[in-house]
């Protein structure tokens, strides 16, 4: 399944509907995940002050994992959402978001610029957030039946 773009009332809408698997969203959205972990795995420094103590090392990685567990549930969210059809704005400010959440999870659990880290968590969250709640706003999903009492 594909991305493509086909038109629906008069504004470009991004569904996966037809055409092959290799510029779908879905994978686009897991690909890019895998790069923003790779690369905060990669790129930061692990360590520092935060590595010194243990117990605050046990609850910064406890704190990456259910930061990780958030970015998941993100994926799984996507991964549905994107079997309707979503404009191309909204697609990637969802895939940043998730992005943006996975790599700061990853520098979380490395103990790596923590401050830094929980900004760019908190920021790809709420970009998340706010996307969704445009996306509810605009009707982008399936309208209503008319003339069904629903």
């Amino acid at each position: 399944m594909a991305a493509s773009f086909v038109p629906i009332d008069r504004r470009t809408r991004l569904t996966t509907r037809t055409g092959s698997a290799g510029d779908s969203p879905r994978v686009i959205l897991v690909v890019g995940c895998i790069v923003a972990v790779a690369l905060a795995a990669t790129l930061v420094q692990p360590g520092g002050a935060a590595a010194a103590d243990p117990d605050l090392a046990y609850l910064l990685r406890g704190m990456a994992a259910i930061k990780g567990v958030m970015v998941l549930a993100a994926v799984a969210l996507l991964t549905w959402r994107f079997g309707h059809p979503v404009s191309g704005r909204l697609a990637a400010t969802y895939l940043a978001a998730t992005w943006l959440a996975a790599a700061a999870a990853t520098m979380v659990w490395q103990l790596a610029s923590v401050p830094l880290a929980a900004i760019a968590f908190h920021a790809g969250e709420l970009s998340f957030l706010a996307a969704a709640w445009f996306d509810h706003r605009t009707g982008s999903r399936r309208p209503r039946n008319e003339g069904t009492d629903r």
